[in-house]
């Protein structure tokens, strides 16, 4: 069964996520797109591969890794039995996930519920 993805969109409207991922360079837009295609088939059952890693316990939170010059980074959680939302993406400049990014995306994530 197909993975549904929702992407994070403001109140007005702007798709803040698809955005940042056309504003990457094109070897990095490609890397990403190809990510979400295999997100898409597979799910979280990639959850500790390379791909995907939880990373916040509540709510739950996940990030899809894209590896490659950047060191990409798209946050998500699940809401519902195969339906999941992005709700920010970054380029990841350390090894830990800033706090920034997860604080806007558990506020994302409540915007959305």
């Amino acid at each position: 069964m197909l993975t549904k993805i929702y992407f994070y969109k403001t109140s007005s409207g702007k798709e803040i996520v698809i955005n940042e991922i056309n504003n990457l360079d094109s070897q990095s837009i490609v890397k990403t797109r190809n990510a979400i295609r295999l997100f898409e088939e597979y799910g979280l059952s990639l959850i500790n591969t390379k791909w995907v890693k939880k990373i916040y316990k509540k709510p739950t939170l996940f990030e899809l890794r894209i590896t490659g010059n950047k060191q990409i980074r798209i946050l998500f959680s699940e809401i519902s039995s195969n339906k999941y939302l992005f709700t920010n993406i970054f380029v990841k400049k350390s090894r830990k996930t800033p706090t920034k990014e997860i604080e806007t995306a558990v506020k994302r994530l409540n915007e959305f519920i």
